[in-house]
């Protein structure tokens, strides 16, 4: 005879166990921001470089009433608490993403742009990336959706966050947070090697036809940084400035994993995930090779990320905090 409390006691040592992989795994996340954050201010000392202490603030108080949130409601309500916490953490972790990348610019302003190499990549893979966007704009409704799929790359953040807090995925959710960081650093680095000024940058027609989608602001900022003088940084107005590899791409790819395990929310968002990847090329300025790298860096990370918690799953908090 079927006996539904056997079957909920049966479920309780999986769900304890995740409970205790992803306390671990937050813990984790916390210490990689504590020593990530440390190059930071000597990178900026040494290349002249500042940012809007008010901005910064404001963002930094953000993380740390979402970092308190979790904290407050570890014992009270532990979705709550998670949801809270990771989003502190994935904030944080695009904060420093988002910062690396410009002293590296500097740093790197004597390595010459890639564009001519990341061209002739994708010459051999035959992708002609006029042409694409020739033929993408020749239908009105389909650069509307790729544009609004662009967009929602916050969008899908959010879902990740809430959909694997409330399923009580809590180590596959720190997971994808640790590896949205670790893209974020080996982006950066990459980066710095191969600087590049994007598909319409690099092709004057290209720049002309490009700015039906958009003026590519970020070259200028990328100029900027390529010179010798000080430079303060704004936040609100902040650029990505990475173009190979694809962290557009990266993160799609993750969210994809993250919610692959939850049926209902399985082929949408892989939709959604491949409909932002459609649009990089023209709503980023991305080479197609820029697009296979970024799915590489997303491979590669969720390996790195799970090496770096794999002590962590392996613990036994006997303390429920985050």
């Amino acid at each position: 005879m079927f006996n539904p409390l056997r079957s909920v006691n049966a479920m309780l040592p999986r769900r304890q166990k995740d409970d205790a992989d992803g306390v671990a795994a937050a813990r984790v996340v916390w210490r990689a921001l504590a020593v990530a954050a440390l190059p930071l201010p000597p990178l900026y000392w040494a290349t002249d470089l500042q940012l809007d202490g008010i901005e910064l603030t404001a963002y930094l108080s953000c993380c740390a009433a979402l970092a308190g949130l979790g904290r407050l409601y570890r014992r009270r309500d532990a979705l709550v608490a998670t949801a809270a916490v990771a989003a502190a953490q994935a904030l944080l972790l695009m904060l420093w993403g988002g910062l690396l990348q410009y002293p590296l610019a500097r740093l790197g302003r004597q390595v010459a742009f890639r564009d001519a190499s990341l061209a002739a990549w994708d010459a051999r893979l035959g992708f002609d990336g006029m042409a694409y966007l020739h033929g993408t704009a020749a239908h009105p409704w389909l650069m509307r959706l790729l544009g609004t799929a662009y967009d929602a790359w916050v969008l899908q953040l959010v879902v990740v966050l809430l959909v694997l807090a409330c399923t009580r995925q809590r180590a596959r959710l720190f997971q994808v947070v640790l590896a949205i960081g670790v893209a974020g650093a080996l982006t950066s680095l990459i980066f710095f090697f191969v600087p590049a000024q994007g598909v319409f940058v690099a092709d004057p027609v290209g720049l002309h036809l490009g700015s039906a989608v958009g003026q590519p602001n970020w070259f200028v900022t990328l100029t900027r940084l390529r010179g010798e003088a000080p430079m303060r940084l704004s936040l609100r107005h902040s650029e990505g400035l990475v173009c190979f590899p694809s962290f557009h791409t990266v993160g799609s790819l993750l969210f994809a994993w993250a919610t692959w395990p939850v049926a209902w929310l399985r082929w949408p968002m892989a939709w959604v995930s491949l409909l932002v990847v459609l649009a990089t090329p023209i709503f980023g300025e991305h080479y197609l090779i820029d697009l296979l790298a970024g799915a590489l860096v997303a491979a590669w990370s969720l390996w790195a990320a799970r090496r770096l918690l794999g002590a962590a799953f392996l613990e036994s908090p006997s303390r429920d905090g985050l």
